[in-house]
C-alpha cells in the first residue's frame, strides 16, 4: 500500500468514525448499539484494506485523532460562525464539547475501534485479501 492509498483510507476512516460520532452525539451523550456495531465494522473493513500491522495502529491513531479534531470542529461552528458573542459563554461552550466529545469516545469507542482494526488486518493477512 503506497502513501496515497494509506493517507485516503485513514481520511475516509476518520470522517466515517466523526460522522458516527456526531450522530450518537446529537441523539444521546453516548453512543447506542448501532453506532457502535457501525464503528466495529468500518474499523474492521480499514483493516482489512489496510492489511499491514503497524501501518494498523498508525492509521488507528491518526484518524482517531482527525475524527476527533473534525467532530470538536463541527460542534463548535456556531462559535466559528459567530453565533455566540460573549466570552464567558465561548470558553465554557468549549470545555462543554471537550468533555462531550472525551465521554463519547473514551474508553469504548477507542478499544473497539482498535481491535477491530487488528482484527480486520489479521484476517486481510491470514486471506490474503
Amino acid at each position: 500500500m503506497n502513501r496515497f492509498q494509506f493517507s485516503l483510507v485513514t481520511i475516509c476512516w476518520g470522517i466515517v468514525l466523526a460522522s458516527i460520532i456526531l450522530q450518537g452525539l446529537y441523539q444521546g451523550p453516548v453512543l447506542d448499539t448501532y453506532g457502535l456495531a457501525f464503528i466495529v465494522l468500518v474499523s474492521f473493513f480499514a483493516g482489512i484494506v489496510i492489511g499491514d500491522m503497524r501501518l494498523i495502529v498508525f492509521g488507528w491513531f491518526l484518524s482517531f485523532i482527525f475524527s476527533t479534531f473534525l467532530a470538536f470542529f463541527i460542534l463548535c461552528l456556531p462559535v466559528f460562525l459567530g453565533l455566540v458573542w460573549d466570552v464567558g459563554v465561548i470558553s465554557e461552550f468549549y470545555a462543554g464539547i471537550i468533555v462531550m466529545i472525551f465521554r463519547a469516545v473514551f474508553p469504548t469507542v477507542i478499544l473497539l475501534c482498535l481491535l477491530a482494526s487488528l482484527l480486520g488486518g489479521l484476517v486481510g493477512e491470514i486471506f490474503s485479501i
